[in-house]
């Protein structure tokens, strides 16, 4: 089991669309999968159209015995939206969120996702594009955090904001996702790779995009136990993706949308490659040829 938050403290990124596809993703190979949406704006679930008026849940209306309360009304807001594929819609407890014990010695969002993760393969969390204790409070419980990056200096910079933010509170993996990517290649489609790959330094002369995802390092980032990556997939820009939106369906109920699919696909198996190969090692493995074992799957 894996819980997985994408984040970028930049909007327009197409962060929710990696999200909801690759939380499909997942469904579309067999994992029961939960998304959690925490963005307020609730885009995750307004495209699944799980859109309801109710009253937010406070501390003050939980009462006594907290934790169970929380975890109650919170399964009781899971859906099932595709096949094995469940949704989390937490604006009714948005106040939750911004509630000291979240993120204190509590820690009751991260108990909430340790016991949902006894009945699903993969969670997968939607943050808000502005930092604030759902971030915290993500991290805290994540094992992966992918941050999308589109073709913008001014995506970067924020995945660099985000990733000095990510080593404060969490000891995992980040994957990098080129997205919004133009199907040919571009003047600034090269030098979206070229400052991707002068911010950040990768271990050997491996090119961007080759195969498998590549382990790299933060310029300036201080020294800590965050392992960051640089996938190998890039997502490619589609206005059909736009248009499916308000038609309210993933990348998957297209016919003419193989190429996405294909990447997405590729991008969920690089993602349980990942997960499994940061795991502790019970015996030890050639870490390339358990690379290639579980990317074949």
């Amino acid at each position: 089991m894996s819980v997985v938050t994408v984040s970028n403290l930049k909007g327009g990124v197409g962060k929710t669309a990696l999200a909801t596809n690759l939380s499909h993703a997942f469904a579309k190979r067999m994992c029961e999968t939960l998304l959690i949406d925490l963005d307020p704006q609730g885009d995750a679930s307004t495209l699944f159209e799980i859109v309801r008026h109710v009253q937010a849940t406070t501390l003050d209306s939980l009462g006594t015995n907290l934790f169970q309360r929380f975890l109650s009304q919170t399964k009781n807001e899971i859906r099932e939206v595709r096949d094995g594929l469940y949704l989390l819609d937490v604006r009714r407890l948005s106040a939750m969120l911004q509630a000291d014990p979240l993120t204190g010695e509590g820690k009751l969002f991260s108990r909430v996702i340790e016991s949902l993760s006894m009945n699903f393969d993969h969670i997968v969390i939607d943050t808000p594009p502005v930092w604030g204790n759902a971030h915290r409070a993500a991290f805290e419980c994540s094992d992966l955090v992918i941050v999308p990056v589109d073709p913008s200096e001014m995506s970067v910079r924020a995945a660099v904001g985000l990733l000095n933010r990510v080593s404060e509170d969490m000891a995992g993996a980040a994957l990098l996702v080129r997205t919004l990517v133009q199907s040919r290649a571009t003047r600034v489609s090269r030098e979206s790779t070229r400052h991707l790959q002068a911010t950040f330094e990768g271990d050997g002369d491996e090119a961007i995009g080759n195969c498998r995802p590549k382990q790299v390092s933060l310029k300036g980032l201080s020294p800590s136990s965050l392992k960051i990556f640089l996938s190998s997939v890039a997502l490619p820009r589609s206005e059909i993706v736009h248009l499916l939106s308000y038609r309210k369906k993933t990348i998957y109920e297209h016919h003419a949308l193989s190429f996405i699919q294909n990447a997405y696909t590729l991008l969920a198996k690089e993602v349980e490659a990942l997960f499994a190969a940061c795991q502790p090692e019970v015996e030890e493995e050639d870490e390339e040829s358990s690379f290639g074992e579980l990317l074949a799957f």
